[in-house]
């Protein structure tokens, strides 16, 4: 009974390590896509994002942090002026 109790171990184990090993490629291409690959845009996933939100998601999320926002007081006031453009239904 305990071989039977200690190969089961074993194997769970071995297939425990084959998930982390799975579990840390994916990460690694997740990580991979984030550096190389262009997000998204917004309204591809939702089409009634306003077109100046959309603007400063895209900006958030660009490659070259020269080209982001510099600091989030940036992001703030970007933000309070789309709310007050956006038409009240």
């Amino acid at each position: 009974m305990r071989a039977a109790t200690s190969s089961r171990s074993a194997r769970a184990l071995r297939n425990g390590d084959r998930a982390a090993r799975i579990s840390r490629r994916h990460q690694a291409s997740i990580l991979s896509a984030i550096l190389k690959e262009e997000p998204e845009t917004p309204s591809s996933l939702r089409k009634e994002i306003p077109h100046e939100l959309e603007r400063i998601v895209t900006q958030c999320l660009r490659k070259d942090p020269e080209r982001r926002f510099q600091h989030m007081d940036d992001v703030r006031v970007a933000l309070e002026k789309v709310k007050e453009e956006r038409p009240r239904h």
